[in-house]
């Protein structure tokens, strides 16, 4: 009785590893490519423009106050991919996204608006983060997408 406990015991380890291992084997083999975009927005007395294009700059504004900038990213791979934006920093609560988690076809491009709105309580300062742009494939069933 006890050989075929052991013997249980072990397949079931065996195929959990198995089941592990492919599971990570299939995660890693959906990431594609990821980029990673500065985002600052200041808090002032006075408002202020940044048109700087080597990051995603809202200038300064008022306690209150808000400001829009508009990017395009592309998909120049030769299979479709999902975007999904994660954001970071203490611009986090400020910050929003006019889309998330949607497909690009190759060849592609997508207009993205990122939104920054303060809050009317919020201290005078820079406030600054990333947004990471992650390219993974599209599986072949919605479920695991």
């Amino acid at each position: 009785m006890k050989k075929k406990t052991i013997l249980m015991l072990i397949l079931v380890f065996i195929f959990l590893n198995v089941l592990l291992g492919i599971g990570i084997m299939y995660y890693d083999s959906t990431y594609v490519h990821m980029e990673k975009i500065y985002m600052q927005i200041g808090v002032a007395e006075k408002v202020g423009i940044n048109v700087d294009s080597d990051a995603i700059y809202f200038g300064k504004v008022y306690p209150g106050g808000g400001s829009y900038r508009k990017i395009k990213i592309t998909n120049n791979f030769e299979i479709p991919l999902q975007a999904e934006i994660k954001l970071e920093g203490n611009i986090t609560p400020f910050v929003s996204v006019s889309q998330n988690n949607f497909i690009i076809e190759p060849g592609q491009s997508e207009d993205m608006t990122f939104y920054a709105k303060t809050k009317t309580n919020s201290l005078y300062g820079n406030y600054t983060g990333n947004a990471t742009v992650y390219y993974t494939r599209v599986l072949p069933f919605k479920f695991f997408n």
